[in-house]
């Protein structure tokens, strides 16, 4: 009878030795599974993060680089203005001198001839190269706009990269022994981080196209902006000159007169 419930005893006791360790072996590898999901997950996370801290980078710079032309441009339109506004100047110059030069005491009648015109030719170039200017900020204020936006875009995903790295990290601070809570948690953001770098990457590349696009036609709009501007300008001052030189024949018929 004792032999017996040995036996039993040896064979229920085998029997529970052998029935219970695969509960917690598939428990082990339950649990290392969650764990390898969660640490690709917060890999990838930690992968998009950097990727969009990149590309924002990359945009920064590439917004300098943009600044840098931009001021290029300026630099070369202005000095055409400035050119353009001389030789005006110098027309208008040159026709005063040519008719002081005739008339070395000259009488009041024309030297108020010359004094008007001439203040006409000063208003002609004066408005010419306020107007040329406003033409030139304006397509700057257009580029300026889109730098702005691209910058602010920029901004936002610096901003939104260093969210996520918070936020993930208070993922695996608030219950750091529950493994299904943490993947619950990290999983939106991995997901909300894939979808913002992608849609940045895709927003700063058009972007930035299109900015490339407007500063390589920025000379061209601002050869219209002077171009146009000097055009009308050169009409009107060459009419002034001509004016100004019938300031002499204005003051020989008006001696004529008092003489008769």
């Amino acid at each position: 009878m004792r032999a017996l419930l040995t036996v039993l005893c040896l064979t229920i006791t085998i029997c529970l030795s052998h029935g219970k360790p695969p509960v917690p072996n598939s428990l082990i590898i339950r649990q290392r599974r969650e764990s390898d999901v969660f640490g690709n997950t917060r890999q990838l996370v930690k992968e998009l993060v950097e990727g969009l801290r990149g590309s924002a980078r990359q945009a920064m710079e590439a917004i300098g680089n943009f600044s840098t032309g931009i001021q290029k441009e300026v630099k070369l339109v202005n000095e055409k203005i400035n050119t353009e506004v001389q030789k005006l100047q110098g027309q208008i110059d040159d026709g005063i001198k040519s008719v002081t030069a005739r008339f070395t005491n000259a009488t009041e009648i024309v030297t108020d001839c010359v004094k008007s015109h001439q203040q006409q030719a000063e208003d002609l170039i004066n408005r010419t190269f306020v107007e040329t200017r406003a033409c030139v900020d304006d397509r700057i204020q257009q580029l300026s706009y889109m730098i702005g936006s691209l910058e602010a875009q920029s901004v936002g995903a610096l901003d939104y990269a260093n969210n996520v790295i918070e936020s993930m990290r208070k993922c695996t601070t608030e219950d750091t022994e529950n493994i299904i809570y943490i993947g619950s948690c990290i999983g939106p953001i991995a997901l909300q981080a894939q979808i913002k770098s992608i849609i940045f990457i895709a927003q700063s590349g058009v972007s930035i196209a299109r900015i490339n696009f407007a500063i390589g036609m920025l000379p061209a709009a601002f050869e219209i902006c002077a171009g146009s501007n000097m055009m009308e300008a050169s009409v009107g001052t060459a009419k002034i000159v001509i004016d100004i030189g019938s300031c002499s024949a204005s003051s020989i018929y008006s001696s004529l007169i008092s003489i008769n």
